[in-house]
């Protein structure tokens, strides 16, 4: 009767140990899937800014068209949780979002970057890198 028990006890481990790996690993798809989500509405809401900047004349402090000289608000681009880099020039706009989650790699942040092109009002490309 002791070894069954024995047997009993090791296969009710392995299956907990099992189902504790396939939850970690649910809510680490989760979590990515959260951080990739905020980090495309600030992309989005960036753009936004972008766009108010390139409607203004030079004399009212934007860009005449242009995203090149464009600021974002530092809050727009740190908020704690996620961060962007901007990259202007012309008609373009780079972003780099980084989150705060480990990614699909294991070892490094969720990482999107996207561009932005003004005149067609799109995103050329917008991509999730790990």
């Amino acid at each position: 009767m002791g070894h069954q028990q024995l047997l009993l006890f090791v296969l009710v481990a392995i299956v907990v140990g099992l189902a504790a790996y396939g939850v970690n690993k649910t809510v680490d798809v989760y979590n990515q899937s959260n951080d990739e989500d905020i980090l495309y509405q600030q992309m989005d809401a960036v753009i936004i800014e972008g766009k108010k900047y390139a409607a203004k004349l030079k004399t009212q402090g934007g860009g005449e068209g242009s995203m090149t000289g464009f600021k974002a608000p530092s809050k727009m681009l740190n908020n704690g949780q996620t961060r962007l880099n901007i990259f202007t020039f012309g008609q373009w706009m780079i972003i780099q979002g980084y989150g705060s989650v480990k990614g699909k790699n294991g070892t490094t942040p969720v990482y999107i970057i996207g561009l932005y092109d003004t005149y067609e009002q799109e995103w050329r490309i917008r991509i999730r890198v790990n």
